[in-house]
């Protein structure tokens, strides 16, 4: 078991998410054993992605009165947010702010997932263009959907296209996309909104988290304060993977904090 002063992953999914079939409750469980004090359960709300025949979302019903129930029995030992990691899209806009108005969550991640309706994640994208060809065709489709989006509170796995590259980073760039990248992390900054530190990154073989120490260090240098920390887990086993990694990374920047919501609220938690 990894040891590190990170007590809150805030990305995790369970069985209410299309890709994982792992119950919500070892995932609390894990969470509990590896000493965490607040977990976020997140799991996927995507529409209209070309790629896939059915959108990919859950019963809220349901979700909530699961996740209600392992609030009330593990109160003592764990702080559980029912929240939700939403794909972010031009076109859903209205979309989610109608959601919302009839949900509350917790705590929601935004991320963008698709770029023009595909998913990096199949490949398809890649078809005769180079990484960095995409991966920058990907910070464009990110940074449109958070100067239109407001309905969120960080904005996840900020590189996620890079993860399904050809090279994924080993041959990356970040610098010549900082143009961009600057761009997105302002909107993100103006607007109040904060973004993750997810380690899913380190597990499928990249360099370092999403987004990349590079991003990370400029996100400081622009003023950004608020990081949550996520593993992405898909199964339990994986919850907290790689935060002490994370908290290397987090040490090295001289970034002495990292966030959590709470009813509603930021809150602080030093890192040391």
């Amino acid at each position: 078991m990894e040891t590190n002063n990170i007590k809150a992953d805030y990305h995790l999914h369970s069985c209410f998410s299309f890709d994982s079939k792992e119950t919500p409750e070892n995932v609390v469980l894990e969470g509990i054993n590896r000493g965490f004090t607040h977990i976020s359960m997140t799991d996927h709300h995507d529409i209209k992605c070309l790629e896939y025949p059915e959108d990919t979302v859950f019963d809220e019903k349901e979700y909530f009165h699961e996740i209600g129930k392992l609030k009330e029995r593990y109160k003592d030992k764990i702080h559980i947010n029912a929240g939700i990691e939403i794909g972010l899209q031009p076109q859903l806009v209205e979309y989610y702010r109608h959601y919302f108005e009839k949900h509350q969550f917790d705590f929601i991640i935004g991320s963008v997932h698709v770029m023009n309706g595909r998913d990096p994640y199949l490949k398809n994208v890649f078809k005769g263009k180079r990484d960095q060809e995409v991966y920058r065709a990907y910070l464009e489709a990110v940074l449109e959907n958070v100067r239109l989006h407001d309905e969120y509170h960080v904005l996840g796995h900020l590189d996620y296209v890079v993860r399904y590259g050809n090279d994924m980073d080993k041959n990356y760039n970040v610098e010549k996309d900082f143009d961009l990248i600057d761009s997105i992390l302002k909107t993100i900054i103006e607007k109040g909104k904060g973004i993750e530190i997810n380690s899913a990154g380190i597990r499928k073989g990249l360099k370092g988290p999403h987004p990349s120490i590079e991003i990370i260090r400029r996100y400081k240098e622009l003023g950004g304060e608020i990081l949550t920390i996520g593993s992405d887990a898909h199964i339990a086993s994986d919850v907290g993977s790689g935060f002490s990694v994370i908290r290397d990374i987090l040490m090295a920047l001289d970034i002495h904090y990292y966030t959590i919501f709470l009813d509603g609220n930021k809150k602080f938690y030093k890192v040391s």
